[in-house]
C-alpha cells in the first residue's frame, strides 16, 4: 500500500507542475475516454458511462461517479466467477486542450491478484487528439525496466467515423503498433482494428481488435 501511495504522489506532483493555470470544465464532446484498449486522459462526466465488449469474451462497464472520478468492472467470460478486473480512474487536471488522469487496472483471480498503475495525458487537436499513457506494474516500483508507454492518436474523418492508432513501446521487449476505425452512432460504437508486431519473431502474428460499446 505504501508503494501505491508513493506512485500516486509522484504522478500527481508531476501532473500538477504541467497543468495549465486555467482549468475550466471539460466538454463532453471531446471524445472517448478509451482507445481500442488503453485509457486516455479524458474523464467520464458524473452519471454517464458505457458498457463495452472486447472481442467475444471481455465485457466491461465504466461509470462516472463524479466529473473526475470513474470506476469500472470487467469479467472475462472464459474466467467467469474466477477473474475480475477493477478499473478506478481519477482525472487530476483538465483544461480546454489538455487533460491528465491516473488510474489502476487491478486483476483479481482465485489464485491471486496484480495491478498496473498508469498516467494518461491527452492533447486535444482541431480534428482529433494525441494520447500518451505510461504504465507500470505496482508489484515493484523500484524496477525501472517494468515500464510501458502507449502513444496513440485519433483523427475524426467525419461525425461518425474516427481513425485511431494505439502503439506500445516497452522498456524490454518489442514494440506493437495498431490502427483502425471507430464507427459511432447515437448510443453505440464499434471498433475495428489490427494489432501488428513489427517483427514476427517467436510466432507472433497480427491480431484483430474488435469491440462494441453502448453509451448511457
Amino acid at each position: 500500500m505504501n508503494r501505491l501511495h508513493k506512485f500516486f504522489a509522484v504522478t500527481s506532483f508531476a501532473a500538477a507542475l504541467a497543468a495549465p493555470a486555467v482549468a475550466p470544465a471539460q466538454t463532453t464532446d471531446h471524445g472517448a475516454t478509451q482507445l481500442f484498449l488503453a485509457p486516455t486522459g479524458r474523464a467520464l462526466p458524473k452519471g454517464q458511462g458505457y458498457f463495452k465488449v472486447v472481442g467475444l469474451g471481455m465485457p466491461s462497464w465504466q461509470g462516472g461517479v463524479t466529473d473526475r472520478l470513474s470506476i469500472g468492472l470487467g469479467v472475462p467470460i472464459y474466467g467467469l466467477g474466477q477473474v475480475a478486473v477493477v478499473t478506478p480512474k481519477f482525472q487530476i487536471q483538465r483544461s480546454e486542450k489538455h487533460s491528465t488522469s491516473i488510474g489502476v487496472v487491478s486483476v483479481m483471480t482465485t489464485f491471486g491478484s496484480g495491478s498496473v498503475g498508469y498516467v494518461a495525458h491527452t492533447i486535444e487537436l482541431k480534428t482529433g487528439a494525441v494520447h500518451v499513457t505510461v504504465m507500470k506494474p505496482l508489484v515493484d516500483l523500484s524496477e525501472p525496466r517494468a515500464v510501458a508507454m502507449m502513444l496513440g492518436a485519433e483523427h475524426h474523418i467525419n461525425s461518425r467515423v474516427t481513425f485511431m492508432t494505439e502503439n506500445y513501446i516497452f522498456a524490454f521487449g518489442r514494440p506493437i503498433v495498431s490502427g483502425g476505425i471507430r464507427l459511432k452512432a447515437a448510443h453505440m460504437t464499434w471498433d475495428f482494428g489490427l494489432l501488428v508486431p513489427p517483427t514476427f519473431d517467436y510466432g507472433a502474428r497480427p491480431a484483430p481488435m474488435i469491440s462494441a460499446g453502448w453509451k448511457f
